[in-house]
């Protein structure tokens, strides 16, 4: 699924989330502004897994992780 933000702040193609094995990881895709979890910034084409209620800020717009 693609989603879209539009921000003039977020990369066209800004971040990647996966799934496996029922945990969910994100990647930053050597976005321009930047991708953090947790106020720590991710490094580019490294995978971090994700945890419920954890902070997740794409360039300037931040998201709570939800996980169902």
């Amino acid at each position: 699924v693609q989603y879209c933000i539009d921000s003039d702040v977020v990369s066209r193609r800004h971040v990647q989330l996966t799934k496996e094995n029922q945990k969910y990881y994100i990647t930053d895709l050597h976005s321009t502004n930047g991708t953090w979890v947790n106020d720590r910034q991710l490094m580019p084409g490294r995978s971090y897994e994700l945890y419920q209620g954890e902070t997740v800020k794409i360039a300037d717009i931040c998201y709570e992780v939800k996980i169902e």
